[in-house]
């Protein structure tokens, strides 16, 4: 059972290296498919086998089904397990003991997962029964995906929004997610009986991004050579392409493709953009090109009320009016570089709920038999996402009408909880951000939010 590392405190620094785009201007977004499948594995699936969920609670019951039926292995890769998840570590228990073939592997963050809320109980010491029997967000079921930037406590379950992706009997994208958090356990700490950790690795736990980055590096090409030997069928009208983030590391897969899709669509007339983060606060690169882009944009962020961090005690309550802060900065940037009548920013606001989505979809409105995209993991594009974190999100590209029909659906559901920003809003009395929540920022905070 794996932990991830401290990337920030623990692994050095490793210089970004730029990757040329070329000068290819498409037409059309299903010209983005050479680009694409020349640098990342891909995955080919049928529509029908993709469903997209809406609700917390239908992600909940799936996630429950999936653990009663897995009859060979059971992949989870996530930030956390909440304390509270004694009915679904209960579950898991239960399943191992009745099929003695089933493995459970669950890789989580070092810090989250070994945080006591209660002490002397962590989600560590919650789940230590498994260990015997052995065990970024991946939840992966024998063949069946769940995709989601949503991690395993109630709120996930019940009141946090979030997006929901399952593909069911996709041989080939479970057998590379299986791998990946195979080669992620070799650079963390195993959970051991007695609720310590202990590490495995011949590299000291200090030291290893080095070996970490040579391996990342073969794993995605010796993928690519096997997704590359898939025999295309007349069924598939859907391409997957997994894409590794992790700076600290010098891999930077969802960094380039995003750049490469930003910068691509600019030649496609009827070029459509849709972005949303729980956390906003686009990287540099990002930013940029959003800014200098042309493509009518339509951008949702989480309101202060919906913010997880509302009412945080400490520091991390602090959080919320810093988004505040860095929403209106943007708002301010798209009316400098003229942006503001081809760019809509807008919060998501729902009683009670918090907003945890995140991803983007790209469109063309002047033809509907072109291809769409969409991005959905757990990045929220933001310059943590890129330089700190371990992320791993999924593009997806589409001919299927009736998928794109669903997706356009799913960027209406999220609309039509939110609202539109303008100046008056960011002068609001309860948007005032505070001197010391502006200096937190511009000390550098902003690079980790």
């Amino acid at each position: 059972m794996g932990f991830l590392r401290n990337w920030f405190n623990q692994i050095p620094k490793i210089p970004i290296k730029g990757t040329s785009h070329g000068t290819h201007h498409p037409h059309r977004i299903d010209e983005l498919y050479p680009w694409l499948c020349n640098r990342h594995p891909s995955f080919k699936a049928n529509s029908k086998q993709i469903d997209l969920l809406s609700k917390p609670i239908d992600f909940h019951r799936r996630f429950i089904h999936h653990i009663n039926t897995a009859q060979r292995s059971i992949y989870i890769s996530t930030l956390y397990i909440g304390e509270e998840q004694n009915e679904l570590v209960g579950l898991l228990q239960r399943r191992l003991r009745e099929n003695q073939q089933l493995t459970v592997t669950i890789l989580a963050d070092f810090n989250r997962f070994t945080r006591q809320a209660h002490p002397p109980h962590s989600p560590a010491s919650l789940i230590s029964p498994l260990v015997r029997l052995f065990g970024n967000r991946i939840y992966c079921f024998d063949d069946t995906v769940l995709l989601s930037g949503a991690n395993l406590n109630t709120s996930y379950f019940t009141n946090r929004q979030d997006r929901y992706m399952q593909i069911t009997d996709n041989f080939q994208l479970s057998n590379y997610l299986r791998a990946f958090v195979e080669l992620m356990t070799r650079f963390s700490y195993k959970l051991c009986d007695s609720d310590d950790v202990r590490w495995e690795n011949d590299a000291p736990a200090s030291a290893f991004s080095d070996k970490a980055r040579e391996e990342m590096e073969h794993f995605t090409r010796r993928q690519c050579r096997m997704s590359n030997e898939q025999v295309d069928q007349p069924q598939y009208d859907t391409t997957i392409y997994p894409l590794i983030q992790s700076g600290l590391w010098g891999v930077r897969e969802e960094e380039d493709s995003v750049h490469y899709l930003l910068d691509a669509i600019n030649s496609i007339p009827g070029a459509i953009l849709h972005m949303t983060s729980g956390y906003f606060s686009l990287g540099g690169g990002y930013k940029r090109r959003v800014m200098e882009s042309r493509v009518p944009t339509w951008i949702i962020a989480a309101s202060p009320d919906a913010n997880g961090f509302l009412g945080s005690r400490g520091v991390s309550g602090r959080i919320p009016e810093a988004y505040t802060h860095l929403m209106s900065k943007f708002y301010t940037s798209s009316i400098k570089h003229h942006r503001h009548n081809s760019l809509q920013l807008k919060e998501w606001r729902r009683n009670g709920w918090t907003y945890h989505c995140k991803g983007l979809w790209i469109r063309n409105e002047k033809s509907a038999d072109d291809a769409m995209a969409t991005l959905i993991g757990s990045s929220n594009l933001s310059g943590r996402s890129s330089n700190l974190d371990l992320e791993l999100s999924f593009l997806l590209m589409t001919s299927s009408g009736e998928l794109k029909k669903r997706l356009q659906g799913e960027v209406e559901e999220l609309n039509s909880c939110s609202t539109e920003v303008s100046e008056k809003t960011f002068k609001q009395p309860q948007r005032k951000v505070s001197l010391f929540t502006r200096f937190l920022l511009w000390m550098g905070v902003e690079g980790m939010l």
